[in-house]
């Protein structure tokens, strides 16, 4: 079984994977060489960051300006923090939603 992945489209010919699991890299691996694909698959140093719950708007409006807001749920927008670009995306696991950073 493939265990909560999300893939998030970075660029036309640049795709991310958050996977919760070490067994979906082997199955994308499997993928990509059974279909003979010429693929760079990488696995980055990334630590992801949940913002989950009732507050998670307004946390997140703070840290990243009202633009946030926007992002619909299970899409992600790129946002500026103390010099740096990061990946956030609107996602949940509560009923309330919430975002991941990376």
């Amino acid at each position: 079984a493939v265990n909560d992945p999300v893939a998030v489209k970075l660029a036309e010919d640049r795709w991310w994977m958050s996977i919760a699991d070490s067994d979906l890299m082997f199955w994308v691996k499997g993928i990509a060489n059974g279909y003979r694909l010429d693929v760079l698959i990488d696995e980055p140093d990334v630590s992801p960051l949940a913002v989950q719950g009732p507050q998670a708007d307004e946390l997140m409006a703070r840290v990243f300006g009202d633009g946030v807001r926007a992002v619909k749920f299970f899409r992600f927008g790129m946002f500026e923090f103390q010099g740096r670009s990061l990946v956030v995306a609107r996602s949940g696991y509560s009923k309330q939603g919430g975002f991941e950073i990376y």
